[in-house]
């Protein structure tokens, strides 16, 4: 089911309920509704990041828009080197078309995401002693806590093109620094990627009220922490580069 008919199912069983139960309209909007935010949180994120997560084909009915729509993108940045190295399918919520490419000369990945109302983009490298520097265009990207090494930079509203040279810059000055970027086989990109998934799923279940803290990162838009380039952030000491 798509998140916003989940949404709108579980808001009017939530107001049968109530109107059943005769609930006071001040208490419904006082109590029932975080709570019904903390369950739908709990719920959606625990399904997203379930233990059996795994990549899938592309569902052949109902997703032929979504695919065409990541074809024109892939062709849009083709020019610039990428080729489409892998495609597959996330069930999650909300449930995720993927198309994976990879740069012919640079230890460069670019990801597409379809979201069914809108298509995000991740621009990654990894590198020597567990660093990775991801640039993307969502500032939702940034919205849980990283680890150290896990280097984010987040700049929206420009092209595809001007976010891939923001990528390449702050891919130089990390060479500058000393990190050394590992160019990961093609056949090995989606397992790199789905560990990098579980793994923060487990990073956010240990966090106290999780659920809780998870909506108000969203409100506040936490992920705006990221929207400056990795060498402002280096300068500004928000991140450190060790083992360089």
């Amino acid at each position: 089911m798509r998140l916003w008919l989940w949404t709108i199912f579980v808001l009017v069983v939530t107001l049968l309920i109530a109107t059943l139960l005769r609930i006071p309209f001040w208490l419904f909007f006082v109590v029932v509704i975080p709570l019904l935010v903390f369950v739908f949180t709990y719920g959606s994120v625990s399904y997203s990041f379930r233990e059996s997560l795994h990549p899938q084909h592309i569902p052949e009915r109902g997703y032929g828009s979504r695919v065409k729509a990541l074809d024109v993108e892939t062709k849009r940045i083709s020019p610039h080197g990428f080729e489409k190295v892998d495609s597959f399918y996330l069930q999650m919520i909300p449930d995720a078309v993927i198309h994976v490419l990879k740069h012919k000369n640079e230890p460069i990945y670019l990801c597409f995401y379809h979201l069914g109302q809108r298509i995000t983009s991740d621009f990654v490298t990894r590198y020597e002693n567990d660093y990775t520097l991801t640039t993307c265009n969502n500032v939702d990207g940034g919205m849980m806590p990283r680890p150290a090494k896990h280097l984010l930079q987040i700049i929206s509203g420009i092209s595809y093109e001007e976010l891939y040279a923001v990528h390449k810059k702050a891919h130089a000055f990390l060479g500058e620094k000393g990190l050394r970027a590992l160019d990961v086989p093609r056949e090995d990109f989606r397992s790199v990627l789905m560990k990098s998934i579980r793994e923060q799923a487990a990073r956010i279940r240990k966090i106290p009220l999780w659920p809780i803290r998870l909506v108000i990162w969203t409100l506040i838009k936490r992920g705006r922490m990221y929207q400056t380039e990795i060498e402002t952030q280096y300068k500004k000491n928000t991140i450190q580069l060790h083992d360089t």
